[in-house]
C-alpha cells in the first residue's frame, strides 16, 4: 500500500471509514461538478436529501422573461407550509451563484416555531418572478393559505404575496422598519444626534415607539412626537420629517408603507412574532458555510446546497421531536429578559385600550419606550 496501514489506523472505525469516503465522493463526483458549471445542472445526489429522498421541487424557467427558478424542499417541509397560517420570507444574496442571483427562503410556523422549508434560486428579483415561483408552490400544494405575512420592505415579494394570497394580513419587521429610518438619519448625518443627551434623543427613542401605537391615529401621533424636535428646524431634520411623511405616515394620499402594514400592536396581542430575526438567524448559518469555500467569496453551487440538505435533516428531526415531546427546545430558549420585556409591552398596550384610559399620545410613547428597556 503506498501510504502503509498506518493511514487506516488514523481514519479510525470501519463505519468513520465509510463517511470520510462518502463525504469525499459526494465533495467532488459528476453531481457536483455538473451543479457547478457555468450552466448547472442538477442531477443525483443534488437533487436529493440526506435520507436520498426527493428534495428538488422544480427546475424551471419563465416562459416571458427566460429567468431560472430552482426550489428545494423536503416533503415534511412542503406538508408544514401547507398547514402553516403564518407565511416569513427574505432572500439573501452572499450565497447565491451566477446565474442566480439570490436565495429566497420562504418559513413556516409548526408548534410556535419557525422552519426554513422551502429555498428557492432564482436568476431575477422582479415582482413577476415572485408571482411564478409562488403559483408553481400553490399547484404543488394546493391547500397552502396563509392568514399572516411577514416579511422586510422589500415591496417585490410583499405584492407577489398579495396577489397569490389577496385575503393574506401583511406586515413588515419591526427592525427593518427601525433599519430603514435609521439609514435615512445616518444619510442626513444626524445619527450621532439621536444618542442619550442628544438634541434628537428624545424624538427618535419616541419615534422608534410609534409602531406600537393604533395605526389609525399615526400621523397625529408622529405630529406630537415632532413638537419634542429642536428648533427651528436644520434642513437635514426638516428633510427626515418629510421623508417619514411621505412614506409611512401622510398626509400622502397613496402611502408606499401604511401604518396598518408596520404597526406591531396587532402582532403584539395575538403573539405574532414582531421581527423576521429567526429568519435572518437562518440566513446567517447559511452564509457560516462561506467560511468553508477555501478563500471564495461566494460558496459553490454544491457546498451550498449541501447546507441546505442538512437543513432538511435538521428539520425533519426537530419536527419529530416536537411531536413526541412538546416542550422540545427548536433553539435556544429565550432570554428571560426579552420575555419581561414582553410582558411589559402588553401590560402598557392593554392599558391603553382600558375602558375610560388617558394613556395616549406622547404618555403612551414614553411607557413603551420604559417597556422596551431591559431592567
Amino acid at each position: 500500500m503506498k501510504f502503509g496501514s498506518r493511514a487506516i489506523v488514523v481514519a479510525g472505525s470501519d463505519s468513520a471509514l465509510t463517511r470520510m469516503i462518502q463525504r469525499a465522493r459526494d465533495e467532488k463526483c459528476v453531481d457536483t461538478e455538473a451543479v457547478d458549471s457555468q450552466n448547472p445542472v442538477f442531477q443525483g445526489v443534488m437533487i436529493v436529501d440526506n435520507d436520498k429522498e426527493p428534495f428538488m421541487i422544480f427546475d424551471e424557467v419563465h416562459p416571458t422573461n427566460g429567468k431560472r427558478y430552482v426550489a428545494f424542499g423536503s416533503k415534511v417541509g412542503l406538508e408544514m407550509l401547507e398547514k402553516s397560517s403564518l407565511l416569513l420570507s427574505d432572500g439573501t444574496f452572499s450565497v447565491a451563484q451566477p446565474p442566480f442571483v439570490q436565495l429566497w427562503t420562504i418559513h413556516a410556523t409548526f408548534s410556535e416555531s419557525t422552519f426554513p422549508v422551502v429555498h428557492v434560486l432564482m436568476s431575477g428579483r422582479q415582482i413577476v418572478d415572485y408571482d411564478y415561483v409562488l403559483g408553481r408552490l400553490k399547484s404543488i400544494i394546493p391547500l397552502w393559505d396563509p392568514q399572516d405575512y411577514l416579511g422586510d420592505l422589500e415591496i417585490g415579494q410583499a405584492t407577489a404575496i398579495k396577489n397569490a394570497f389577496p385575503n393574506i394580513r401583511q406586515t413588515y419587521c419591526y427592525f427593518h422598519l427601525l433599519q430603514a429610518w435609521f439609514r435615512r438619519l445616518k444619510q442626513l448625518k444626524l445619527q450621532d444626534s439621536t444618542h442619550y443627551g442628544s438634541s434628537l434623543y428624545e424624538f427618535w427613542s419616541l419615534l422608534r415607539c410609534l409602531p406600537f401605537g393604533d395605526p389609525a391615529t399615526a400621523a397625529q401621533d408622529f405630529n406630537d412626537i415632532c413638537t419634542l424636535l429642536p428648533v427651528p428646524l436644520t434642513a437635514e431634520m426638516q428633510d427626515f420629517v418629510k421623508y417619514i411623511r411621505n412614506f409611512y405616515v401622510g398626509p400622502v394620499r397613496i402611502l408606499k408603507f401604511p401604518p396598518a402594514t408596520w404597526n406591531v400592536s396587532d402582532r403584539s396581542f395575538r403573539h405574532l412574532p414582531r421581527t423576521t430575526n429567526s429568519v435572518e438567524s437562518q440566513h446567517r448559518n447559511l452564509e457560516a458555510c462561506v467560511v468553508d469555500t477555501r478563500g471564495r467569496s461566494t460558496p459553490l453551487l454544491s457546498e451550498l446546497l449541501k447546507c441546505l440538505r442538512q437543513e432538511a435533516s435538521k428539520l425533519k428531526f426537530d419536527k419529530e421531536a416536537l411531536e413526541t415531546d412538546p416542550t422540545y427546545k427548536v433553539s435556544a430558549e429565550r432570554k428571560k429578559k426579552d420575555i419581561l420585556k414582553d410582558q411589559r409591552i402588553l401590560k402598557v398596550l392593554d392599558a391603553r385600550i382600558a375602558p375610560g384610559s388617558q394613556l395616549k399620545g406622547i404618555s403612551f410613547f414614553k411607557a413603551i419606550r420604559a417597556a422596551k428597556k431591559y431592567t
